[in-house]
């Protein structure tokens, strides 16, 4: 909800960015440092075990497995819109300027949102794969 509000009222909720970027970088241990080893261990592996990352793609994945259709849709439109080649890259630069992240260029940052994107896909990529397509 935080990364709707932020896209639907910006720039007036750049709170909201900071709030997004603390919520991704508590995510690790908020529960689910154990996850990673256990469940996830594949994705974890898949990062270089840079437990940081995968937490990160870890919650793009639980954000989607709650998220209803409507919502997921809004999601994944900002996801893309802010990690895509022409991004104009409002969140990172939100999210720097709010967090005043010492030597983190926006850049880092936007490679986290990346790796965000990345686990919220992937959830749908998987719940489609082997279905064909309507029409």
């Amino acid at each position: 909800m935080k990364l709707i509000s932020w896209q639907e009222r910006y720039p007036e909720r750049r709170k909201d960015a900071e709030d997004i970027f603390e919520i991704m970088e508590k995510y690790e241990f908020a529960g689910n440092f154990d996850r990673l080893y256990s469940e996830e261990s594949k994705m974890l592996e898949d990062e270089g075990f840079e437990t940081k990352k995968a937490a990160i793609r870890l919650l793009g994945r639980d954000m989607a497995k709650i998220s209803s259709q409507s919502s997921w849709l809004q999601i994944s439109e900002i996801l893309a819109e802010e990690t895509n080649e022409t991004s104009k890259m409002r969140l990172a630069l939100d999210i720097a300027q709010e967090t005043r992240q010492i030597g983190q260029e926006p850049q880092e940052i936007l490679r986290l949102v990346a790796k965000l994107r990345q686990g919220f896909e992937e959830v749908f990529i998987r719940s489609h794969r082997g279905k064909k397509p309507v029409g």
